[in-house]
């Protein structure tokens, strides 16, 4: 066996293994796919890596259980691979949960907020003229052009925002008043709008704002979202 070969695979697996616990304790988000997988996909790949060096130390008593440690390890990231449906991410905005999944985020949010008594805002971003956009170029536009509002909202809001998507063309945040600068994050979310491909949006979209905040009408969720 060539050392070079084997200290490669070695070294390989431990910068892979790093990788893969770095980026979990950034906590870093990724717009394709979802965060679980990636960091899942990393690891295993790292520890196949290492179990092939281990294999080649290993003696031939206990080679042939490495050897099914990997066959193992592979049909985990397999299995893993699988498990990540692009289409399926990007009907649901690009990664962007829906409201029933990120609904108990926001009420933690709005629990402590309240407990606190810091000022939250809700951000309701519409895609402007969706159904005119609908009736035009069909429904698959109209989410197409919510998924790509979707991640250009998600670029600009705070990490720890709790984000969703609402019906077939809302975008909805929860952000603490103290980081909320819509001035900035309009023009950041226009920018990114114009620079939507025409293969999957034909037009431009636009994007229609809506604000409610605690001040006004209290922490409760459902009161934030009456003149929906």
């Amino acid at each position: 066996m060539n050392p070079y070969l084997l200290w490669t695979a070695v070294g390989g697996g431990l910068v892979l293994l790093a990788t893969a616990l770095v980026s979990r304790r950034s906590g870093a988000r990724r717009p394709d796919v979802p965060r679980s997988a990636l960091d899942a996909a990393v690891g295993i790949v790292g520890a196949f890596l290492v179990c092939i060096a281990a294999a080649l130390f290993a003696g031939s008593a206990t080679r042939v259980l490495v050897v099914w440690l990997v066959v193992l390890l592979t049909v985990g990231l397999v299995c893993t691979v699988l498990r990540v449906r692009p289409g399926k991410a990007a009907a649901a905005g690009d990664g962007v949960p829906q409201r029933a999944e990120a609904l108990p985020a926001a009420l933690r949010m709005l629990d402590r907020a309240d407990y606190h008594q810091v000022s939250v805002v809700r951000l309701a971003v519409t895609v402007g003229d969706a159904a005119l956009l609908g009736t035009a170029f069909g429904s698959e536009t109209v989410d197409a052009a919510r998924a790509a509002l979707a991640r250009a909202l998600r670029d600009v809001v705070p990490p720890d925002a709790p984000l969703w998507t609402e019906q077939h063309d809302r975008v909805v945040a929860l952000v603490r008043q103290e980081e909320c600068d819509l001035t900035a994050w309009r023009a950041e979310v226009e920018t990114a709008l114009v620079a939507v491909s025409p293969d999957r949006v034909p037009t431009v979209p636009t994007a229609t704002w809506r604000t409610t905040s605690t001040d006004d009408l209290g922490y409760r969720l459902d009161d934030l979202e009456t003149d929906d």
